[in-house]
């Protein structure tokens, strides 16, 4: 009888291992967006650093891109600091300056607006 449990026992534990390589996790893909609670000038302060240094690329937050509308400084911010986040491979400490971004497992894109993941 113990034969037979350590015989499913190993079964379990080689289609465990098969099955967590093979089936992606839901939480792996991570955007990063604006906490609600900052700050104008914080969520100017993420754009300027984002656009004007020309880390990322803001012309879908400009008048007639992709993500103009909703036309508000935390849409806005939301796309600059996830595109400045994915640039720097997702890590915590880009999702916004001074701790003004939150990560999400969640994807924020909406209608023709994409929010990139990398």
């Amino acid at each position: 009888m113990t034969k037979v449990y350590s015989l499913l026992l190993v079964i379990f534990i080689i289609l465990s291992v098969i099955a967590v390589h093979h089936f992606p996790v839901a939480s792996s893909k991570q955007w990063c967006i604006a906490n609600s609670t900052e700050t104008d000038a914080e969520l100017l302060l993420n754009i300027y650093l984002g656009c004007e240094h020309k880390f990322v690329n803001c012309k879908p937050i400009y008048p007639g891109g992709s993500c103009f509308d909703p036309d508000t400084l935390i849409s806005h911010a939301s796309f600059v600091m996830n595109a400045f986040f994915q640039l720097h491979n997702r890590t915590k400490e880009y999702c916004g300056y001074n701790n003004t971004g939150i990560i999400t497992s969640t994807d924020p894109s909406y209608g023709s607006c994409v929010y990139y993941v990398s």
